[in-house]
């Protein structure tokens, strides 16, 4: 998203594919970090809550134009921490939230499998919304969605099991 985003605005091609390029580096810490630190806390509504924090000010620094290269890798860095952590910890509270490998495999099959059609349309969603309106309107779609799934994740964890 963010090189189509700012191709528009003359960003250079080799810049964009630079950009992009940073978003898959920078999120492998946190894809490593994530999954070891979740189980050790406590209240892990905050990495809840951290993630979506992430998510809102990157997808808010897309709503900004800019011409630095700087400042699209800062934000390519927030996305791609963003990212890799949300994924982490909704993979790795599968494990926490069950009491046997089978109820595991049940709740991350019933899970993924949404997660996997809403990802799927997600793309299409939002291109089509952005050529029907503007980039502002798609981001600010994208933000909402972002929102709803912070809800979401602060509500799954009201309880430390599913059986609760």
């Amino acid at each position: 998203m963010v090189t189509r985003h700012h191709h528009g605005r003359r960003f250079i091609e080799h810049r964009a594919s630079l950009v992009a390029s940073g978003f898959q580096l920078f999120s492998l810490p946190a894809a490593f970090i994530v999954p070891a630190i979740t189980p050790k806390i406590q209240r892990r509504y905050w990495l809840v809550i951290g993630t979506g924090i992430l998510y809102l000010i990157g997808f808010g620094m897309l709503l900004v134009p800019h011409a630095s290269l700087a400042y699209y890798l800062l934000t390519s860095f927030i996305l791609g921490t963003g990212c890799a952590a949300a994924f982490g910890l909704v993979i790795t509270l599968f494990g926490l939230k069950t009491n046997s490998p089978t109820q595991t495999g049940q709740l991350s099959g019933m899970v993924q499998a949404g997660g996997y059609v809403i990802a799927a349309f997600g793309p299409v969603v939002i291109g089509n919304l952005q050529a029907a309106t503007n980039w502002t309107t798609a981001i600010f779609f994208a933000i909402i969605i972002i929102g709803i799934m912070t809800f979401f994740g602060i509500l799954s964890e009201r309880h430390n099991n599913i059986n609760n």
